[in-house]
């Protein structure tokens, strides 16, 4: 596979999603929006390279391990980044050739504040299709969303509420910044020093297992998912943070952030009738669910298990079309309230988001020379976060990455009930910066 038709199918596939070379422009009381300057794009980062020193046997026969990784592989992070030349990039791409050309890593990364996993898909297998020659493609609209709520409202829940509406002088402030000063302020703040993550494989057996161990604590036919059990684990998980927390003295002062907070991504696409329409932005709804550390059992067991996953079903089944349309009311009706959300995972250190992308097939993607042997998150994803991947075909197993500092990561491996239900493939080094 040639470098030269990777990069010029990869500018054949940007016309169609002009949005990705636009800038962050910010307007009154701090509403963003997307500008495209066909006078001044603000092209993507478009980087080849080549790592003579990794085989790519050896990085399948270390089960993909993050630490063996091409050091320069990431050139772009979790977070929004002012690039060299004074721009945020909305779009980075990396081609790693590995040695003797064994294999290819294609390293891209799409700004979340304009699209989510599903989008950033969409836009990979369409890159994939031009590679192989196959032209024509779906225009998006970034409307499409609004135009869809209907005229029905539904309560949001009061603690989310609570945090949208909070006063906070300093999210005004960041939220009164422009998108460049902002995303040097919070890059700059946000620490990774001791973070680590570790991947973890669930088996569909197993997975099986655990549905059937709680099933007699589930009541009135709900349904629960491989997502709600995976989402109640990590719900558990914050337990031991608390717990840690007490021991080294570590209180929080006010009551509010005395809650576990962990945000489960969903999209809303499916709800709202347009998961038809390959709609390419950014349809993620982050459900924010709350709970007393008090009322988590320290001991992770069916009974409990059981417990937590169907409180994750009932939050995620109320996010239904009256209850977004109800947040988009909120959200418009307070331009700055984007940051506060920010402002409150800053004080929260327990505070956490589960991200499912088991649902999105990366290995359908070929770009002509077959399809990926691995597909994966960076190795960082932000404290006490969670991504949810698929296995390699065939297998249907989950492959799970868990992010969070050295000492609560010491405690998850620790755990008797976790040990026994997953399987522990690599634990990255303690991150310095």
């Amino acid at each position: 596979m040639p470098n030269s038709v990777l990069k010029e199918s990869f500018y054949r596939t940007l016309r169609q999603f002009p949005i990705l070379a636009g800038h962050i422009h910010s307007r009154r009381k701090g509403i963003h929006e997307i500008v495209v300057d066909k006078y001044d794009l603000n092209m993507p980062e478009y980087l080849e390279s080549s790592d003579e020193s990794l085989h790519f046997n050896k990085l399948r026969d270390a089960n993909f391990n993050f630490n063996i990784w091409p050091a320069s592989l990431e050139t772009a992070g979790g977070l929004c980044k002012v690039h060299h030349d004074g721009r945020i990039k909305l779009l980075n791409a990396h081609i790693v050739r590995l040695q003797q050309n064994s294999g290819l890593i294609i390293f891209i990364s799409i700004a979340h504040c304009i699209v989510d996993s599903a989008a950033s898909l969409y836009f990979i297998a369409r890159w994939a299709e031009e590679t192989r020659a196959l032209l024509g493609g779906t225009p998006s609209t970034t409307r499409i969303i609004p135009q869809n709520l209907p005229v029905e409202r539904s309560p949001i829940e009061s603690s989310m509420r609570d945090i949208y509406e909070m006063k906070t002088l300093f999210g005004n402030f960041l939220a009164s910044l422009s998108p460049k000063v902002r995303a040097r302020l919070i890059y700059a703040g946000a620490s990774t020093k001791n973070l680590r993550t570790s991947a973890f494989v669930i088996s569909r057996p197993i997975l099986e297992n655990l549905h059937d161990a709680i099933a007699e604590f589930v009541h009135d036919g709900m349904r629960i998912s491989d997502n709600d059990i995976v989402t109640a684990l990590r719900l558990m998980t914050s337990r031991l943070r608390r717990l840690i927390n007490k021991v080294l003295g570590k209180q929080q002062k006010h009551q509010v952030l005395l809650q576990q907070c962990i945000g489960i991504a969903c999209d809303i696409r499916h709800r709202i009738g347009i998961d038809q329409t390959k709609y390419v932005g950014n349809g993620t709804f982050v459900q924010l669910m709350f709970s007393d550390p008090a009322d988590v059992e320290p001991t992770i067991s069916p009974r409990s298990l059981a417990w937590n996953a169907t409180r994750v079903r009932r939050s995620v089944a109320s996010v239904m079309p009256p209850y977004v349309s109800e947040y988009f009311d909120m959200v418009n009706s307070r331009p700055r309230c984007f940051t506060r959300r920010l402002v409150y995972i800053s004080r929260n250190r327990g505070a956490g988001m589960v991200s499912n992308m088991s649902r999105q097939d990366h290995y359908l993607i070929d770009f002509g020379g077959g399809t990926p042997s691995f597909a994966a998150t960076i190795p960082i994803i932000g404290a006490n976060n969670v991504y949810i991947f698929r296995c390699p075909p065939p297998s249907r197993d989950l492959l799970v990455y868990l992010c969070a500092d050295s000492s609560v990561m010491e405690k998850v491996r620790q755990n008797e009930f976790l040990n026994s239900v997953v399987e522990h493939l690599f634990t990255t080094a303690t991150s310095e910066s």
